[in-house]
């Protein structure tokens, strides 16, 4: 997770990154009608309103033809309405339906308990599962809507409506809004009435969505992918500044050579200050690799914990918060590579970026984390985030037996990682040797020898020829 989601979104977040971000998608989808909602929602502009507007514009579907039997058949018995009646009607029914519309755009709330007791992964899954659905669902209505009620004031918002909620839905996981959400994305390619904004932004999708496909075989494929689709758009659409914010993404999870040459091209090119700053802070931390990481903290139960003391070991500096979904995730996994591999040399240490004490201690202890944590209480001012520039969480950082940080990405392929570093030879730093430590042993006895020595002939000449006899 980013600490400001506004923008640009990387590294291990960006496969959370657009479950945690549906409640404000949600709330965007659903806060465009003044009439019904009372007020306006405040909102950025960015390209995504863009297709929104010109959503509506673009072509849509065409009613449904009215099946003139089957209205005939319904009316058979019924008194004749008055035409003024009948559209009043009609407006009310259409005024309830677009109500419905609002209400089932607005995603359900988490639950109270959450708040004492963070969710589980899978209950995060379980809760955004249920929001693709909702999205569905509210997608659904707003393309009945448009159909039966074309001449409604709503009906071309329903239509925008419609696209943003199975965008949401199929972003989180529900695929049977794809084929409904490619039909419309073709038209509007083929309308010829989207701008090269709202053009972009389609594209963009699809580039993102493509990339995702390849989430089970590791970031570093996601990476690829968008990489590759990236560099068509900058071939179509040029240097947007978005172009850079996808390069960013690839940057935070490549090799260290190519993280480099990509955070000089964000910073050589024309994109939004938050993504420069992402750049520098990146070749920052890329500066850190085979150099010695110097952490020093206070643990939450008053030990003294030093990287410099810890060599010998290999050692995960991991990042986390309780708050974020994928942190959870990884405490389960994490314990479980640390009762493994702990007696084998290997060390965790947590840096925490909660501010609540109390509600950490009872997850660790929930939890049985044992390895040591540092807390400071100060969330995104956390004194290590601000030293190392960092905007991402969960980051793990793996340390070889010398203390040096061998691994900025070392979620994908932790295991082989870790045994592999294990695996390497150690020598003990060459301070004081025990050979060393014996010599000077030695030479601080044959000295006190000596002392005696002199002592022992001071002594005995003082005895026979004394200079002075004492009373």
């Amino acid at each position: 997770m980013k600490r400001d989601e506004s923008r640009t979104i990387s590294s291990c977040g960006y496969v959370y990154f657009l479950i945690l971000v549906v409640g404000v998608l949600f709330i965007l989808a659903a806060g465009a009608d003044v009439s019904v909602m009372g007020e306006t929602p405040a909102k950025t502009p960015d390209i995504g309103d863009s297709v929104a507007a010109e959503t509506a514009q673009a072509v849509g579907d065409e009613p449904p033809a009215e099946n003139s039997g089957d209205k005939e058949a319904s009316n058979v018995g019924e008194e004749p309405q008055p035409a003024d009646q009948a559209e009043e009607d009609s407006e009310e029914a259409a005024d309830q339906a677009w109500e419905e519309i609002l209400r089932l755009s607005v995603p359900p709330d988490y639950p109270e308990d959450w708040n004492d007791n963070p969710p589980t992964y899978k209950e995060l899954e379980e809760y955004n599962r249920r929001q693709a659905e909702l999205a569905a669902l509210a997608a659904r209505k707003a393309r009945e809507f448009y159909n039966k009620y074309p001449k409604d004031n709503h009906a071309n918002n329903a239509r925008r409506r419609e696209f943003e909620l199975l965008t949401i839905a199929e972003q989180l996981g529900n695929t049977n809004v794809l084929e409904r959400l490619l039909q419309m994305e073709n038209k509007r390619l083929e309308s010829g009435q989207l701008s090269e904004d709202a053009r972009f932004e389609l594209l963009a999708r699809r580039v993102q969505r493509k990339a995702m496909k390849k989430v089970k075989d590791g970031m570093s494929s996601v990476a690829a992918e968008l990489e590759k689709g990236v560099r068509s758009l900058q071939s179509d659409f040029g240097n947007r500044p978005e172009i850079y914010e996808f390069l960013m993404i690839v940057a935070d999870n490549s090799a260290p050579d190519k993280a480099r040459r990509l955070a000089n091209e964000i910073l050589s090119g024309e994109t939004y200050p938050g993504v420069k700053s992402e750049a520098r802070a990146l070749q920052l931390r890329l500066d850190l690799i085979d150099k010695p990481l110097n952490i020093e903290f206070t643990s939450l139960d008053g030990d003294k914990i030093s990287v410099a003391e810890l060599k010998g070991q290999v050692v995960l500096v991991y990042f986390w918060a309780t708050w974020y979904g994928p942190c959870l995730e990884d405490i389960q996994k994490l314990n479980e590579i640390y009762n493994e591999y702990h007696k084998k040399g290997f060390e965790i240490i947590g840096i925490n970026i909660d501010e609540d004490k109390n509600a950490l201690n009872a997850f660790l202890k929930q939890q049985k984390v044992e390895w040591p944590q540092f807390f400071d209480g100060k969330g995104w001012e956390s004194k290590f985030v601000q030293k190392y520039r960092l905007s991402n969480i969960p980051e793990m950082w793996l340390l070889d037996k010398k203390g040096c940080l061998r691994y900025l990405n070392a979620g994908e392929d932790l295991i082989s990682k870790i045994e592999e570093l294990l695996s390497e030879e150690f020598e003990k730093p060459v301070e004081e040797s025990d050979t060393q430590a014996e010599d000077t042993q030695a030479k601080d006895d044959q000295a006190k020898d000596d002392q005696a020595v002199d002592s022992t002939n001071t002594d005995s000449t003082n005895t026979n020829h004394p200079e002075k006899v004492e009373q």
